[in-house]
């Protein structure tokens, strides 16, 4: 609360309404607005009075699957001096280019990354024309990649890292001609500008008769390593402790995404991970009738 009555933008930012004439109004309508101070443009619209951005920052998918689906879209708005753009990428109009990204993760003791301008796995992204200043991204996922197996020294840890997570996480860059895309700041060499990250689940661990040291293991001993205060509560590493509270995991799992006790918390294992993690946890308790 008090961070919040602190906030920068209740001290300094405000609404302002200006009462325009007509002939000001037909101007605004065909040209770009700027804020300027001391003479010099502190903010200003794109070329064309292009606003570009998209209504879903991130999405989750599984190998060969399709968006948009019941549960995903991903909606680029574009609007053009306050109008709805019906149309991009044709002769004389907005072009605007969608490149998949992965990050790749190093090997090195440092642990630095590095972002791989390829595509994902086989993802392709194309739009097609929704609700009236409104595009529909389609994203095709392909196969999972299988990771290296199992490390059994500190270098082959090192370029192991997140993989018993079993996701790649991936970026959809978008870029125009000469206008700035989503939270873009237009700094020249930037790394990356995700308007769209991927967490592209893999599917490699999922077994039908999964075992505590080859499948389970391996996953819960990630988070447990990711998220130490947990262990303080419950140690999701040992075997003994995921056993004896089986039933409690497998509710937890078996939860809406939406609902804030759904594990685990932070929504990054793949429902089918998921099904293998209550097919192994099953063994140790017995369902009710309520359960079914």
């Amino acid at each position: 609360a008090n961070q919040y009555r602190d906030s920068v933008y209740l001290t300094n930012a405000g609404v302002v309404q200006v009462l325009l004439s007509a002939n000001e109004a037909r101007t605004i309508a065909s040209s770009r607005l700027c804020i300027a101070s001391d003479g010099e443009a502190a903010l200003r619209e794109n070329q064309g009075g292009y606003y570009i951005n998209f209504e879903m920052a991130a999405i989750r998918m599984s190998p060969s699957s399709t968006l948009p689906d019941d549960n995903q879209t991903v909606a680029m708005t574009v609007y053009a001096y306050g109008e709805p753009v019906t149309a991009i990428n044709g002769s004389g109009q907005l072009n605007v280019t969608l490149q998949p990204t992965v990050l790749q993760y190093s090997a090195g003791i440092d642990g630095s990354t590095q972002y791989n301008d390829t595509a994902i796995y086989g993802v392709v992204v194309s739009e097609r024309t929704d609700n009236p200043g409104q595009f529909a991204m389609q994203v095709r996922t392909g196969v999972g990649l299988p990771f290296a197996s199992k490390p059994t020294n500190l270098t082959e840890y090192n370029s192991w890292k997140r993989k018993p997570l079993d996701s790649q996480l991936c970026f959809i860059l978008a870029q125009s001609n000469g206008v700035l895309v989503g939270e873009n700041p237009g700094i020249s060499g930037f790394p990356f500008i995700p308007p769209v990250t991927l967490l592209f689940w893999q599917n490699q661990w999922v077994v039908s008769d999964p075992d505590w040291d080859n499948n389970i293991y391996p996953i819960l001993n990630c988070y447990s390593i990711l998220y130490p205060g947990m262990t303080s509560r419950m140690d999701i590493s040992d075997q003994e402790t995921v056993e004896s509270n089986a039933k409690g995991f497998s509710e937890r799992f078996g939860l809406s995404t939406s609902d804030p006790a759904f594990m685990p918390v932070v929504r990054d294992m793949s429902p089918q991970t998921i099904t293998m993690m209550q097919t192994w946890l099953s063994q140790f308790y017995t369902p009710t009738e309520e359960d079914a």
